[in-house]
């Protein structure tokens, strides 16, 4: 999917400030007084580190969907006026219409706390007034949840929720119940271990020096998958990716030798609980590996300087369909359906 890019309305943002303040359009001091408004709002929100995570947060979502491909359109819900005669009513984050034609809304949140009892809410009125507006257009309304201290997604219909004092659920609750596979989430797995070789050029030095020094010229670049050498450049394309972007943990590099020689040197990555004979270990869902990407792509060093990427939302998909057939990477693809009677 591409974005389809719309010229913002700078007119509109006038006319909203201008209404609050009673300014006039033709008024020489008021181009003054909405530029002084619109900088001191910038520097209080940018400065919030609860508004800023939570921007970036639903910038995140539609890219994540976008990426994974199986929806025909994901646009904005929450912009611009509406007038309704229902006033208890509030519009959710993305209106998104599946490949079947099915129109679903869906409410973004994002919320970090390190622990699986830890209860995400809403607030009654909240959840009152998205639920009132997805009735009015005979939709049904989604909460996509980002549990950040996991780095995963779950999307929650308003039915799943437990009805305490606020509609409440649990990470664990909430996985049981996730319908991101709605959206096109897959998770992905193979048989360890990954490592890619980068080979010194046997034309030119590679012999260590006595104090333990190489310098050699690269010769070439292989990657590996449970020791076979990968051969497919699609399949090169979505080892790195995973190599990259999944929780997999590196080794440290080994460099290899003939007799005193450099031949390549070695990176070996693995699961994270560690490596044993069974066949297939997952990398995490597709939408995990998507939202790391993007946080590389908005953030350095843990200080976010971008709410979305400059990158069109295809540069983070691997274009991987559930009925992919690997060659020298053999790949588990699995579809996570909802348990509904959990």
């Amino acid at each position: 999917m591409k974005r389809i890019s719309r010229t913002p309305e700078i007119i509109s943002l006038f006319e909203e400030i201008s209404r609050a303040g009673n300014l006039k359009i033709q008024d020489p001091t008021s181009q003054k007084e909405i530029l002084d408004r619109i900088s001191s709002t910038f520097k209080k929100c940018k400065e919030n580190p609860i508004f800023v995570h939570g921007h970036r947060t639903e910038s995140m979502f539609e890219y994540v969907v976008a990426a994974l491909g199986e929806v025909s359109l994901i646009k904005r819900e929450d912009v611009g006026n509406i007038f309704c005669s229902n006033k208890t009513i509030r519009p959710p984050d993305f209106s998104i219409l599946l490949k079947d034609g099915t129109g679903i809304f869906v409410e973004v949140k994002n919320f970090h706390k390190y622990s699986a009892d830890a209860i995400f809410s809403i607030r009654n009125n909240d959840f009152e007034e998205l639920c009132n507006y997805a009735k009015l257009f005979k939709q049904d309304l989604y909460f996509a949840i980002y549990w950040s201290c996991w780095g995963a997604w779950t999307l929650i219909a308003i039915d799943d929720f437990e009805q305490k004092e606020k509609p409440s659920i649990t990470f664990p609750e909430a996985m049981k119940k996730n319908k991101m596979s709605l959206l096109g989430d897959l998770m992905v797995g193979t048989t360890p271990p990954l490592s890619y070789r980068l080979f010194a050029d046997r034309n030119k030095p590679r012999v260590m020096e006595k104090n333990g020094a190489i310098e050699f010229t690269i010769g070439g670049f292989e990657i590996y998958c449970n020791g076979l050498r990968i051969e497919e450049e699609i399949e090169k394309k979505l080892a790195l990716y995973f190599i990259f972007y999944s929780d997999w943990e590196a080794n440290e590099p080994e460099a290899k030798f003939e007799r005193d020689q450099l031949d390549y040197i070695e990176q070996i990555f693995l699961p994270k609980e560690g490596y044993t004979d069974r066949k297939i270990y997952l990398f995490g869902f597709l939408s995990q590996m998507i939202s790391r990407h993007y946080k590389e792509a908005t953030s350095e060093d843990g200080v976010i300087h971008r709410l979305s990427p400059i990158k069109e939302p295809e540069a983070f998909s691997i274009g991987l369909s559930k009925n992919y057939k690997g060659k020298q990477l053999g790949l588990a693809i699995i579809t996570v359906k909802a348990n509904n009677n959990a």
